[in-house]
């Protein structure tokens, strides 16, 4: 499952996804601290990690960075920076991007 979160400030994968396909991923310049949702520190570190895919959603394609993380029970999280960049057309009654 994809899900959209516009509190998270990048879209992020899930590490065992990546691995499970073989995603080449690429170093962080800088680590990135990770906090959770209540404030706290994310228990599995810092990301060191990305990766670069391309995206379709509702016939629209993007190239879009992953932070990878071993903290989600879903796959893809996309946050803001996707939302910025695409400025979908969410209809919540329908569940349609």
């Amino acid at each position: 499952p994809v899900l959209i979160d516009s509190g998270c400030t990048d879209s992020i994968i899930d590490e065992a996804f990546v691995r499970q396909h073989n995603i080449s991923t690429k170093p962080l310049l800088t680590r990135v601290i990770v906090s959770n949702a209540d404030g706290t520190k994310n228990c599995t570190g810092p990301l060191t990690e990305y990766v670069t895919l391309h995206l379709t959603v509702a016939g629209r394609t993007e190239l879009m960075d992953f932070l990878v993380t071993g903290q989600r029970e879903t796959r893809i999280l996309l946050g803001h920076n996707w939302l910025r960049c695409t400025n979908p057309n969410i209809n919540w009654q329908t569940n349609t991007i």
